[in-house]
């Protein structure tokens, strides 16, 4: 099914609304599978249009309004689940171009993650205002940190406001790495955007964190989230089983054979 949607978002024509909603059909798959069996079920191939399809809308929205998040958290979460699934995927994740922009994803990841945190940093403490920042800051952070695993980011060139000028992933990131360590360890409290930001701080002109680290630094929340569901369906698969079983010993007359062996047991215990 995954395969399926994968060629119909491939095969959706720009301006159409069928990229978002196979999207968030994929989503829904692709978060309840392992990244290694989905990453061998579907392959590079099969998955490159749909990473190109989501380079697009990225610079397509962000050109229009850098903070518009409307329909991009999707996008953001297939990226980021595409990426985990190993070194080649997170290097298609990585470094795919699209509409003039070399390495797209991470690249619009790294503006959604500037720019909310720019607003958020001025709400100050306003916290309506810093709290609808908070959404976009996650996923891009997850983001971000999914593909650091086994790509160097200082390769990715942020634009600024104005003009040709671009700086390095690293540079950019510095202009924001205080307020960003004070507002996922102090505001928000989450163990996940800490790791996520202390990953991303560690790449500089001087060095990066490992690459390919085994086992990753930390469980994301994404893959945390797919474990609790998958250990959910199991406990529900079990109380199935038990139920059928239940219903099969009380059709052939078992129960009552199951207690008279159990008086029986009590009867000699007594004795």
């Amino acid at each position: 099914v995954a395969g399926l949607v994968c060629q119909l978002v491939a095969a959706a024509g720009p301006g159409s609304s069928v990229p978002h909603n196979a999207l968030r059909a994929l989503w829904a798959i692709l978060r309840n599978a392992p990244p290694c069996d989905f990453a061998a079920a579907l392959g590079v191939e099969l998955l490159r249009p749909v990473v190109a399809v989501c380079g697009r809308m990225f610079v397509g929205w962000l050109r229009q309004n850098a903070l518009d998040f409307a329909y991009l958290d999707v996008v953001c979460c297939v990226v980021t689940q595409i990426a985990g699934g190993g070194p080649a995927l997170a290097d298609l994740v990585a470094t795919l171009s699209a509409r003039g922009f070399n390495h797209a994803v991470p690249t619009s990841l790294a503006i959604i993650l500037f720019q909310h945190t720019h607003e958020a940093r001025r709400g100050g403490r306003n916290g309506r205002d810093v709290l609808k920042h908070l959404g976009p800051i996650n996923l891009a952070l997850e983001g971000l940190y999914t593909i650091s695993l086994h790509f160097d980011l200082r390769a990715v060139r942020i634009p600024e406001y104005e003009g040709d000028v671009t700086n390095s992933f690293d540079e950019a990131l510095s202009e924001y790495a205080d307020f960003l360590e004070g507002f996922v360890s102090h505001q928000v409290r989450s163990r996940y955007m800490q790791a996520y930001v202390s990953r991303l701080l560690a790449f500089t002109p001087h060095g990066t964190p490992p690459m390919g680290p085994r086992p990753p630094p930390i469980e994301t929340e994404t893959e945390q989230q797919r474990r609790l569901m998958q250990y959910a369906d199991s406990m529900q698969r079990t109380r199935e089983a038990v139920r059928r079983q239940r219903e099969r010993i009380r059709e052939e007359g078992g129960a009552a054979e199951a207690i008279r062996s159990a008086e029986a047991h009590r009867t000699r215990g007594d004795a």
